[in-house]
């Protein structure tokens, strides 16, 4: 005997629909993914000047970020978030690193030791010598 579970009744207790909370933990997870770079950035600021930028910044996500409580009333809301929040720098972070290896395989990848601009290093080095004279100097 096959015992049939109605899984729309564990809905019954929450006010919050699985699937509301998996839209609403992708647009969380969207702003979230805005405020790591910010947080980031400000945690830096913090290190630097000993300011409290962090903690001004995480209050203002707090506030515009409308979706966090919505998406954590279930596991697919959480789900979707994290999902979604390291989803998008990871997704960004393999295209770039995709697109540097193809530069590389190309030829096109910028080379600090190549020989074109060691050759223009020496070039600069060469007319700053002769440029000395006058006073002027070329930056490379």
């Amino acid at each position: 005997m096959v015992k049939t579970v109605d899984l729309t009744d564990f809905d019954d207790n929450d006010d919050v629909s699985w699937y509301t909370s998996f839209a609403a933990g992708v647009g969380s997870g969207v702003i979230k993914t805005v405020e790591g770079a910010f947080s980031l950035t400000a945690e830096l600021i913090d290190l630097g000047a000993d300011t409290n930028t962090a903690a001004s910044v995480e209050n203002y996500f707090d506030k515009i970020n409308i979706f966090e409580d919505t998406a954590e009333a279930s596991a697919a809301g959480k789900i979707s978030e994290t999902l979604v929040s390291l989803g998008i720098p990871g997704t960004l972070g393999f295209k770039l690193a995709s697109n540097a290896v193809k530069a590389k395989k190309l030829g096109k990848y910028v080379n600090p030791k190549s020989k074109n601009i060691l050759k223009a290093q020496r070039k600069v080095e060469e007319l700053n010598k002769n440029l000395g004279k006058r006073n002027l100097q070329l930056v490379f």
